[in-house]
């Protein structure tokens, strides 16, 4: 599914939440989230000095990382926050990783049919990337080392997401989402990217809910 596709599919789905929406405050929740998945990249070569090729290598794996988000809610299905989160990926050559740190604009439309209450949205903002590619293994510690790359770079991007959330009481819930990072500017050969899950807590405040069985 193509990125142009996927943003599309987004805010149609978004559409009946900010074409409905009230201006009516009606509560916020917060909360932590830890996160996994599989992210691929595109095959990268690395060369040295005198144009030879030192490892090809292609940047995939099972990443790990944590963060967490913020939202106010109005009216009885839009949501609008902020989140950001930190992403750590070991691939190839042991010692070599990757880390993104992202965040930004969140809105997202939820539904609440019982305890069970699905959503889908999406976050645009941007992200900070650091990737180190060791070209073989080195065992000395406090030893300078030739041929390593390190590559920093930043990128605007877009999260398209969807999850549900379970009530266990009106102001706790277990959230589970996945979602897919977009990078609409910036993007090299050595970012991966792909489905990531999270799971964690969210504690909401405000109005009392409702439709929560008890």
């Amino acid at each position: 599914m193509s990125k142009k596709l996927l943003i599309v599919i987004y805010f149609l789905l978004l559409l009946p939440a900010l074409a409905n929406a009230k201006l009516e405050y009606t509560g916020f929740d917060g909360g932590m989230m830890v996160h996994t998945g599989f992210v691929t990249g595109k095959n990268i070569d690395i060369y040295n000095d005198n144009n030879q090729l030192m490892l090809s290598t292609t940047p995939k794996g099972a990443p790990t990382g944590i963060g967490g988000m913020a939202k106010v809610h109005f009216g009885k299905h839009l949501r609008i926050g902020m989140e950001g989160y930190v992403t750590n990926l070991k691939y190839s050559i042991k010692g070599t990783h990757s880390s993104l740190g992202w965040g930004g604009v969140m809105a997202d439309c939820i539904w609440k049919p019982g305890r069970f209450w699905p959503f889908v949205g999406g976050t645009i903002g941007g992200g900070g990337f650091k990737n180190m590619v060791l070209t073989q293994d080195y065992t000395n510690d406090y030893i300078t080392e030739q041929n390593v790359l390190y590559r920093h770079y930043s990128m605007m991007l877009i999260t398209p997401y969807v999850g549900v959330e379970f009530a266990l009481t009106e102001k706790i819930h277990l959230a589970l989402k996945l979602d897919y990072i977009i990078p609409v500017v910036g993007r090299q050969n050595d970012f991966a990217t792909g489905p990531r899950i999270y799971f964690g807590f969210m504690f909401h405040r405000g109005k009392p809910q409702q439709n929560i069985s008890k």
